[in-house]
């Protein structure tokens, strides 16, 4: 393949599915008639109810949530990269079921439906895959988009068959029943719908609480009237054999929350029992779109409590099945910014909505999109202006609550004061600007530390354009000549050797965790540092992920692309070693025993450390750091 960005495509496409499904000749055809598509975050890709595009797409780089257009933008999954979506146009000509928006900045292959359709008619396996799994012009979760929709059953955390839990007894009423006997029927059984049902027990349409609201509240009919004037028809039935996993695509085939079970799955037999969405929901709660959606609805802290748990599960089985760390990483984050979302929420509830447009704002590790186990909480807040003390009042309230409401979820509140809650780091745009200024301009080392932590910033909450405005500005006043980046790079080199000179890891000496390796203070923050120190040299701010900032420095850095690259993976692998020993001790995974270690685990610690060698060469080269006095 000639071209090298058709090379590109084609090498990445081939990794994920149903491209894996694909012939040399089919992935050249794609690679050959791709866009490369660019969204900055929280662009709109397609609309839900829209016509469909002449493209599908897989997320190249950035994520995508595919979400409802009500007022709460429902959940339907996020989809991060390699996953496929948009194919609703490859399958039927019918408009999209549901909004596809950018998270942050976003990379896209866009293929031509002609060209995929192309490829369906001479590739059956390709086109079992899509219909199976993509039918509904939703995605399906990772797990199925990596498995393929037929093994379900062997890797799902979710039961093949449909559980008794969500199999509920059928509770019916006659087509003669009126509205308000059946409503009344349907409050006494604690149940969401009603089947109503012909003289034989054949199903022929079903009333949901959804009816009542839309067809009698909205349109005030008379509740005595019979209920077949509102009933949904014809009833989506299915057979009792029917697996969770196609239940759930029923439901997104034929928009409906609820099936009804016959005795051979077909409307003309005996009904015997109804699913609900919701209760397959719950049944599948460690899908961690699903996991989003409750905490969306969530009514009090109690119920975040259980989702944490549930999170944790979810945590627990992407580690047991070797998961992608960048994978759970952002899945971590997600849910994360999720809680924060509902806890800003519930204050407005109560407090009235914010006096000013303001940006909750990630830092640290949080902001890096790193943080996958209990670890503590570093937040702050912009303002567009500046506040009148009433103002400032509201805020320190919504600070503590969602401070609090964290630490329930299970980060601790950080010690050294980072937070939204201390008002040094709540301040307006303009004090914003004004602060990382006197940062750059007077590099002391409580401001290097401070730009340490607060360059790694990201919005979570609120109005994304104050983080824009800022990162815009930023762009402006660093300079690369600036004496700011060889002090910070000299901070950056300040770290003790990980290896003494026996080349035996170097750990505590005292204290809680004496005889332990410090994985935090002796390698990850010293990647981190140097990651931040050279993109911000560089005017890099699109990402604040030590991943994406050493995968962006080896795109731009030819002479030294191969070493960004291995530290990109290297990086990649020791936040995986601290979640999986995190996991396994039941802590945060920062202290770990060399001798907890396998061989080849020290072998890789090694490699590591030498090349982490490597990246303070580069780092005293071009900032020239032997020529700094201490």
């Amino acid at each position: 393949m000639a071209n090298s960005i058709q090379h590109r495509i084609a090498e990445f496409i081939k990794l994920y599915p149903p491209f894996d499904r694909m012939t040399e000749t089919e992935l050249e055809r794609v690679a050959l008639d791709a866009n490369v598509e660019y969204y900055g975050p929280t662009e709109r890709i397609f609309e839900e109810g829209s016509d469909t595009t002449s493209f599908f797409y897989i997320v190249r780089k950035g994520s995508v949530r595919i979400h409802h257009n009500d007022t709460e933008e429902t959940l339907v999954d996020l989809c991060d990269e390699g996953d496929v979506f948009g194919v609703r146009p490859l399958l039927a000509n019918e408009p999209y079921l549901a909004s596809a928006s950018s998270v942050e900045e976003t990379l896209l292959y866009a293929i031509p439906v002609e060209t995929g359709l192309q490829i369906l008619k001479n590739n059956p396996e390709v086109g079992i895959y899509l219909a199976r799994g993509y039918a509904s012009g939703m995605p399906m979760s990772r797990e199925q988009r990596r498995t393929g929709v037929q093994n379900l059953k062997s890797t799902s955390d979710v039961p093949d068959e449909i559980p008794a839990s969500s199999s509920k007894r059928i509770v019916s009423c006659s087509p003669q029943t009126s509205i308000h006997e059946a409503s009344q029927i349907m409050t006494t059984e604690n149940v969401a719908s009603i089947v109503v049902l012909n003289e034989e027990g054949h199903p022929i349409g079903i009333m949901t609480d959804s009816d009542l609201r839309r067809k009698v509240v909205s349109q005030a009919l008379d509740i005595a009237a019979p209920v077949k004037h509102i009933m949904t028809q014809p009833v989506v039935t299915v057979a009792p054999s029917i697996s969770h996993s196609e239940a759930l695509i029923h439901m997104m085939n034929y928009g409906v929350h609820h099936l009804c079970i016959t005795e051979d799955g077909k409307a003309l037999s005996k009904a015997i029992g109804v699913i609900a969405e919701r209760d397959l929901m719950l049944d599948q709660g460690l899908h961690p779109a699903v996991i989003v959606k409750f905490i969306r609805q969530a009514s009090s802290s109690s119920e975040l409590v259980n989702y944490r748990l549930k999170l944790d599960a979810l945590l627990q089985k992407y580690a047991q099945r070797d998961t992608s760390v960048e994978h759970v990483a952002r899945i971590s984050a997600s849910i994360t910014d999720a809680v924060v979302n509902r806890l800003i929420q519930w204050f407005a509830q109560q407090h009235g909505e914010a006096p000013c447009h303001f940006s909750w704002i990630a830092l640290g590790s949080m902001g890096r999109m790193e943080q996958i186990l209990k670890t503590d909480q570093d937040h702050a807040l912009i303002f567009s202006r500046e506040l009148s003390d009433e103002e400032t009042i509201y805020f320190d309230k919504m600070a503590n609550e969602v401070t609090r409401g964290l630490e329930k979820w299970g980060l601790s509140i950080d010690i050294a004061g980072i937070s939204a809650t201390n008002r040094s780091h709540a301040l307006s745009l303009k004090a914003w600007k004004i602060k990382f200024t006197d940062w750059l301009k007077n590099p002391e080392p409580e401001n290097i530390l401070n730009s340490s932590i607060f360059f790694d910033f990201r919005h979570v909450s609120g109005d994304p354009t104050l983080v824009e405005d800022l990162v815009h500005y930023l762009k402006e006043v660093v300079t690369p000549t600036s004496l700011f980046f060889p002090l910070m790079a000299a901070d950056a080199l300040n770290v003790a050797p990980p290896l003494s000179f026996f080349r035996q890891f170097v750990v505590e000496k005292n204290g809680e965790h004496k005889d332990e390796f410090d994985l935090k203070r002796r390698v990850l923050l010293p990647f981190c540092d140097i990651a931040r120190l050279l993109c911000l040299h560089s005017s890099h701010y699109e990402s604040s992920s030590t991943i994406d900032r050493y995968t962006a420095l080896a795109m731009g850095d030819d002479a030294n692309s191969t070493l960004f690259e291995e530290a990109a993976r290297s990086y990649a692998w020791l936040l995986k070693l601290r979640w999986t020993k995190g996991t396994e001790n039941g802590n945060d995974g920062r202290f770990v025993k060399p001798s907890h270690l396998s061989k080849r685990e020290r072998q890789t610690m090694r490699e590591i450390f030498s090349l982490l060698s490597d990246l303070e060469q580069v780092v005293r080269v071009r900032f020239r750091t032997d020529f700094i006095s201490g």
